[in-house]
């Protein structure tokens, strides 16, 4: 069974973090617009659960690792859009 269980993990973990290691989100305004974007993101994906920690993102997801890599690393540009905007929000 243990040999089973490491060929056929039930998910994949992937941490994303901003180039300068900063606070991604300040403000519930901010968290949310994160929120909605890994949402819109993923939603033809198999997210299983996301949350988002001060400077970095932790994303579970029941697809590849590699491609789930691939996926968010494009479209973090778009949450970079998305925050620029959230942060002109009070």
């Amino acid at each position: 069974m243990r040999e089973a269980a490491r060929h056929n993990p039930i998910g994949h973990h992937l941490v994303l973090r901003l180039v300068d290691n900063r606070v991604i989100a300040n403000t519930d305004a901010q968290r949310r617009v994160v929120a909605c974007t890994v949402i819109e993101m993923a939603k033809d994906d198999r997210l299983l659960a996301f949350g988002l920690v001060d400077t970095h993102l932790h994303l579970e997801d029941a697809e590849n690792r590699d491609i789930l890599s691939g996926h968010f690393r494009p479209e973090g540009v778009a949450l970079d859009g998305a925050l620029a905007m959230a942060r002109a929000l009070p």
